[in-house]
Parts: structure tokens; sequence; C-alpha cells
């Protein structure tokens, strides 16, 4: 009994870790898709900089 018990609390770590690990990914990736984004503002905003620079010369 005790084994069993034992096995199914070992499986239940180990199914949590993967969950966990999964999560620690997903919220990476949802880090990564927000950088992305801010860069592209930032890119656009750089361009609309340049762009004011052109027609001011």
């Amino acid at each position: 009994m005790a084994l069993i018990r034992k096995k199914f609390y070992d499986d239940m770590t180990k199914t949590e870790a993967k969950l966990y690990e999964q999560y620690k990914q997903q919220m990476k990736m949802d880090h990564l898709k927000k950088i992305k984004k801010e860069l592209k503002e930032i890119e656009k905003s750089i361009q609309s900089i340049q762009l004011d620079m052109i027609d001011k010369k």
C-alpha cells in the first residue's frame, strides 16, 4: 500500500513538474511577444523621427 502511494505521489510530482515547465515556457513566450511588440513600436518611432529629420533638411 505504501509503495502504491509513493508511486502515485512520485507520478504527481513529475506531472506537476511538467506542468510547471510548460507554464514557465508559456510565460517566457508571452514576455518575448511583449518585447517584440515594444521593439516594433520603437522601430516605428525611429522611422518617424528619421522622416521628420529628412523633411526638415
